[in-house]
């Protein structure tokens, strides 16, 4: 009866670490592809300043800010949420691997994130970039303990 217990509070532990990161991640994408469409010219201006992205930075501007919020959404349904984790662990990736590849080769290095997120520093960025992609990872690995346990 103890066993089953414990079993049964850490399975609910994980599934609110879950729900919690699942949560922060919508708040953000939500957050960030809001602001970014509300400024998206400037937006569209920051990627062709970027000589890599100029040439696919018009189509950029709008799948960015519009995939964050189908990101967004598919976190909110439980059917869609491992979905939303590893479409949200891809986005995130991906924008650590900019993140780096600016700091480590580019002289000038504009950012248009979106809101309090433009505020950091680039390194700041790309430390909160890899923590927040150590929480998907999290959140993956517990949500599948949690499918497991079941």
């Amino acid at each position: 009866m103890t066993n089953s217990l414990n079993s049964d509070c850490n399975l609910k532990r994980r599934h609110f670490l879950t729900e919690l990161i699942c949560a922060l991640f919508v708040f953000l994408f939500v957050y960030t592809g809001v602001s970014k469409l509300d400024n998206s010219e400037r937006f569209r201006d920051v990627l062709h300043s970027n000589a890599v992205l100029r040439p696919v930075a018009g189509v950029v501007g709008y799948v960015i800010p519009a995939g964050e919020l189908v990101v967004a959404v598919l976190l909110i349904f439980p059917v869609t949420r491992r979905y939303g984790l590893y479409a949200a662990l891809g986005f995130m990736s991906l924008f650590t691997i900019y993140i780096g590849w600016m700091l480590w080769f580019a002289e000038k290095l504009p950012c248009q994130c979106g809101g309090i997120i433009e505020q950091m520093t680039w390194k700041e960025h790309f430390v909160f970039n890899l923590v927040l992609t150590g929480l998907l990872i999290t959140a993956l690995i517990k949500s599948t303990k949690n499918k497991v346990a079941r």
